[in-house]
């Protein structure tokens, strides 16, 4: 379901009933108060999972999505967020000028960022790995800390910008979860966090952030802050909500390290196959047929293609990328018969992938002449595929096909 605009009254309820019966001092349950009357850490957490709707409803949210304004460099843009159990996260937005993406699959965090001047994705490393482990939270750590290896320790109530507030400082070691020290800083009349510090990123350099949450409403029984600041050194960043849905199902893929450029339309190749295939030497030798079993392996996130196989006493080892700075698809190949590098490029032409060897520099000389050779992949679907490779004994003038393999889903 989405909500646009929400009660914003229906606010911890529950929260304001329970501080209420810990101020009147009539109740006690499981030890939430100090023999003094003082809160205890387990009290104060207990009433932030209240206030914000309850430990039980907030484990039936699989996932989340966000949309709204989102402010850096004083500019605002419309952004999108997603998140989904366990640990998975991805935001579109706008710094300035500059469209900024990035995700996190579970483990591998990436980010699409034109800042850096590269505006491919990248792995990500360093602390802005912990920051998207950080913002992947459904909910606060505070809901789950313990399991996260983290250690929660109640302070005196202190002041945020005048205000009162109960202090919960977590230390955790888990990378995947969060690391380091954090305070989290809840309105001890309503329990709803008010400011967190922190250690945030700024271009792979870990700074001191504080964040500010305000704006709490209730969608489906759910409380949680539409108006999130963040400050850390002279950046202040502003992400306004409008719109939230829960248990939507995400797009499909979107976590995941986006596919390298011109490599998506490529990536059905992938997997084990049935391979049909026809091969001769010569123009005039009559055609050898065999059945193989093949694999197409993808390796560093689907940007390359990788194959080896055997027919007969011919063994071959190639693989297929694209180079995104000539904008020309690169397949190389090697084999027990001529025991050298073949390098082929070419693009798509109608829908086949079109790539040859003859301004690679890579053409071999055997049976007294130059050879040339042409490869085409075509009838790319989800369940098969077409790969030829042609000759030429003439420089071109003519050619005739040496392979033909029809690739099909065993």
């Amino acid at each position: 379901m989405t909500y646009g605009s929400p009660d914003r009254h229906r606010v911890a309820g529950a929260a304001w009933i329970f501080a209420a019966a810990l101020g009147c001092g009539f109740w006690n349950p499981s030890g939430l108060l100090a023999q003094d009357g003082a809160p205890t850490l387990e009290g104060v957490i207990e009433s932030h999972i209240a206030a914000r709707g309850g430990r039980e409803a907030w484990a039936e949210v699989r996932s989340l999505r966000m949309s709204g304004e989102f402010s850096a460099y004083s500019v605002p843009h419309p952004f999108e967020l997603y998140k989904e159990r366990p640990g998975r996260y991805f935001i579109d937005h706008t710094w300035g000028d500059k469209r900024v993406v990035m995700g996190l699959d579970g483990e591998t965090a990436w980010r699409i960022n034109p800042w850096y001047r590269i505006d491919w994705a990248v792995t990500v490393t360093g602390p802005e790995v912990m920051v998207l482990h950080q913002d992947a939270h459904m909910t606060t750590p505070l809901f789950d800390y313990r399991n996260r290896g983290c250690e929660a320790e109640l302070g005196a109530e202190t002041e945020v910008d005048g205000l009162p507030a109960l202090p919960v400082t977590l230390t955790c070691s888990d990378a995947a979860a969060q690391q380091g020290v954090e305070v989290w800083y809840l309105d001890p009349e309503t329990f709803l966090e008010v400011a967190r510090d922190s250690t945030g990123a700024d271009y792979d350099r870990p700074v001191e952030q504080r964040t500010y949450y305000d704006d709490f409403r209730t969608v489906a029984d759910l409380t949680l802050p539409f108006l999130v600041e963040s400050l850390f050194d002279t950046r202040h960043r502003v992400m306004e909500v409008r719109e939230v849905s829960f248990n939507a199902a995400p797009p499909p893929g979107v976590f995941d390290f986006p596919v390298p450029e011109g490599m998506g339309r490529l990536q059905g190749l992938a997997g084990t196959w049935t391979v049909q295939e026809e091969s001769r030497l010569t123009p005039r030798q009559p055609p050898v047929t065999v059945e193989r079993q093949g694999e197409i392996v993808a390796r560093l996130h689907g940007g390359l293609l990788e194959e080896h196989f055997e027919s007969g006493d011919l063994a071959v080892s190639r693989s297929l990328s694209y180079d995104r700075f000539r904008g020309v698809y690169v397949l190389t190949q090697m084999n027990n018969f001529s025991h050298h590098l073949d390098v082929q490029r070419g693009t798509f032409e109608d829908g086949r992938l079109l790539l040859t060897n003859e301004d690679s520099g890579t053409t071999w000389d055997a049976f007294g002449t130059t050879l040339l050779d042409r490869h085409t992949i075509s009838e790319i679907s989800a369940q098969r595929f077409v790969w030829e490779q042609e000759r030429s004994f003439n420089g071109g003038r003519s050619w005739f096909v040496s392979r033909r393999s029809v690739y099909t889903r065993p």
